[in-house]
């Protein structure tokens, strides 16, 4: 049996996945169930699922509303995929943004034969940066992102039958987009999640139906997906099967558009009620808000989680109290005592203000610092508080990025422009 498992695992370190499959159905058929090489086999190469070809495609990103069941929305969700080569086999990069009240980024990637994850980054605020590395010999690591430390392993062949696949948590919108449509196709997975410690998880899903969807981004034929979690997913018939809808606990996520995205390409964003615009660097998927007329935020996030998570504002100077009217200065003060309720310690880094511009406008800039349980909190502020229009920016980023930070930071504020 172990002969078997090593000629499959040489034959695809040789890229040939055929010749590989032979060896594992031989070991599949000749062999218990519970056999220790047959079990880790199901890393190496899963069995023969009900997902189809790849259904998405380069470049596409997909953004939701997080609604509650009286229809208010509250928040925000963009799903994104890019090819990429991993050790030079083509791959599959997912990256997921996710702020409803709590606010997560995770990047996961996997093989384009058999979905098989490779590794998984996973950030939130409040519970952690943690990764998850899936080796070749079925064995799963756990890391902490942001300091490389092992946090645990385990064998997962030991934890999962040899029939049903292993996945990450964050490919369960890939995965459900790839199912084989038709009414009666069944899939049972096993999936993990780098933010749990990786305790597996039964996940299994069926086609329940064809229905109608009406969303915000429009009417699509779907194929009505129901789990063992009583979660119902609805995924669109047509090209590139994007997910619909998801009815998940109180939650309901509707798609509200699909939008072209490249990790390398700029993106110019807009408000036309303060006639501005900017320009995210690359590698960023963004959320525009307008809250009301009198406040415009732009929320974005670097992929590769470098100046994780950040948000500018954009307010009309005379809608600030009076305490931070005075100076810029003064208006960085005022509300970084404002902002620190969730934290203890939290306050500006001394010997850290500097002079900088922002759009015409003279403003400073600061490092604060604090902690939220058992994380430290690590953020570059900019304030300038211009004679109609004050401008704040706050960018989160990890304990070793604060120069990359501060350079992305000042390249966003570089971009700001007033149209009118």
């Amino acid at each position: 049996a172990e002969a078997r498992y090593r000629l499959a695992q040489c034959h695809l370190q040789k890229g040939d996945s055929k010749a590989a499959k032979i060896q594992v159905d031989a070991l599949r058929k000749g062999y218990p169930a519970d056999n220790r090489w047959v079990l880790k086999a199901a890393s190496l190469m899963p069995p023969e699922t009900s997902f189809t070809g790849v259904p998405w495609t380069d470049g596409k990103a997909y953004r939701y509303g997080v609604m509650l069941p009286n229809g208010n929305e509250i928040g925000r969700m963009i799903g994104a995929t890019r090819r990429i080569e991993v050790d030079g086999q083509a791959a599959w990069e997912a990256i997921m943004v996710r702020a409803a009240g709590a606010f997560s980024l995770s990047r996961t990637r996997f093989t384009e034969d058999g979905y098989r994850p490779i590794d998984c980054r996973w950030f939130m605020r409040g519970m952690g940066d943690k990764r998850a590395v899936f080796g070749k010999d079925g064995v799963v690591h756990l890391v902490d992102a942001e300091n490389g430390r092992e946090l645990d392993s385990f064998d997962s062949a030991s934890r999962q039958a040899s029939d049903t696949p292993l996945y990450e948590n964050e490919q369960l919108v890939q995965l459900i987009r790839a199912l084989a449509p038709e009414v009666g196709t069944r899939q049972k997975t096993v999936l993990i999640s780098a933010l749990n410690g990786a305790v597996p998880i039964e996940f299994n899903m069926e086609v329940t139906a064809h229905e109608e969807v009406e969303v915000a981004a429009g009417t699509f034929q779907c194929a009505k997906i129901e789990t063992n979690l009583k979660q119902t997913f609805y995924v669109a018939l047509d090209d590139g099967r994007p997910l619909v809808r998801m009815d998940v606990g109180p939650a309901k996520i509707d798609l509200q558009a699909v939008l072209d995205w490249s990790g390398d390409t700029p993106a110019v964003m807009s408000s036309e009620h303060f006639g501005c615009t900017l320009t995210l660097p690359g590698a960023m998927v963004a959320m525009p808000e307008v809250d009301s007329d009198e406040v415009f935020r732009q929320q974005y996030w670097s992929t590769d989680f470098a100046g994780r998570d950040s948000l500018l504002e954009i307010n009309w100077t005379k809608n600030l109290v009076e305490e931070a009217r005075k100076s810029s200065r003064g208006c960085a003060e005022h509300m970084i005592q404002l902002g620190g309720g969730a934290y203890k310690d939290w306050g500006a880094v001394d010997g850290s203000w500097e002079e900088v511009e922002v759009a015409g406008t003279p403003g400073v800039a600061v490092r604060v610092k604090g902690t939220q349980g058992e994380l430290t909190v690590h953020e570059f502020h900019v304030y300038a508080l211009g004679p109609e229009k004050t401008v704040i920016l706050r960018m989160n980023y990890g304990s070793e990025e604060e120069a990359e930070a501060r350079a992305r930071a000042l390249e966003v504020i570089g971009s700001l422009e007033w149209t009118e």
